[in-house]
């Protein structure tokens, strides 16, 4: 809480040693959220820190030994920050302040100041009331009460809120869930049908393969067919050459003997009529002759005419 400049704000040092004597301040009787302390904390000479966890509470006891009990507005660093409210500064006179340091139930320090409360020149007729005791902690205490009943309706209206969603999003979570359950079911169908129609393809797959297969055996037959016809050709066309070139031997064979042996044929036809004629063991008289009989491999004797 900041401090305004239509705020009185007091400085002071308290002493959380003891050591020193108790500090003294004036406050003007009725004044309301106009009057602050702050309140540096020294253990002798040294500031005193309290922990960043630690609360201040403020008890004030009034010139009619009236109890107050405040919290401090602020604790930053050594400073410590509370108001002087309008039920301390009800009556006037002198009334003792202590500011004690808490943390975890335990009082780490407490400092009294004396606070001098000048009069006002005309009291006001309920200053009585606000002067009892406790008088600020029931007020506290009513605030309290009503934010709880104020923090209660808005959790129950966060509850019906809550129950409302919880509902809403359980509809939600069932319609999804029967959603999700026929997806399921429509993904499993194209699941099968995805899998029976990678059967059928397989299957054309293998029935491809087997026709390739056969396609590939009737080709490598026809090579080797192709092979063994190119292979009889090659041998037909050398056996053709061989007989062309023994016919063409023959022919120059024969043309040679011709050459060679046609001047000597008539020769040997005059020889032979010769040895016909004048060879005479073949012949007895003028009557007979030996003769060979090519029909029965046979020297015959014939008659001669």
């Amino acid at each position: 809480m900041s401090i305004t400049s239509n705020q009185i704000s007091t400085d002071i040092t308290l002493d959380v040693s003891g050591k020193s004597s108790l500090s003294n301040i004036s406050a003007n009787q009725g004044n309301i959220k106009s009057h602050f302390v702050k309140a540096k904390l020294r253990d002798d000479t040294q500031a005193y820190i309290p922990p960043s966890t630690a609360t201040g509470l403020v008890s004030f006891l009034t010139p009619n030994n009236t109890k107050v009990y405040e919290d401090v507005v602020s604790i930053s660093g050594d400073t410590v920050t509370f108001e002087l409210t309008e039920s301390m500064l009800g009556t006037a006179g002198m009334g003792l302040c202590d500011i004690s340091i808490i943390d975890n139930g335990s009082v780490l320090m407490s400092a009294t100041v004396k606070v001098s409360i000048k009069p006002k020149a005309v009291p006001n007729d309920d200053d009585i009331v606000k002067d009892s005791d406790e008088y600020n902690v029931l007020v506290n205490a009513l605030a309290t009460a009503q934010e709880g009943e104020t923090v209660r309706d808005n959790a129950e209206s966060l509850r019906k809120s809550n129950e409302s969603t919880r509902q809403t999003n359980e509809i939600n979570r069932q319609q999804n869930l029967t959603t999700a359950i026929e997806a399921i079911i429509r993904a499993d169908n194209a699941t099968d049908n995805a899998n029976s129609a990678t059967d059928r393809a397989n299957s054309a797959t293998d029935r491809a393969d087997d026709a390739a297969d056969r396609a590939n055996t009737s080709a490598d037959r026809a090579d080797d067919a192709t092979s063994r016809a190119n292979t009889a050709i090659a041998t037909t066309e050398a056996a053709t050459q061989k007989a062309n070139n023994a016919t063409d031997n023959a022919i120059d064979t024969a043309t040679n003997l011709e050459t060679t042996y046609s001047p000597r044929l008539g020769d040997l036809e005059s020889d032979y009529n010769t040895h016909i004629n004048n060879e005479s063991p073949h012949r007895y008289g003028s009557r007979f002759e030996w003769k060979y009989n090519a029909s029965n491999d046979s020297l015959d004797l014939v008659v001669i005419e």
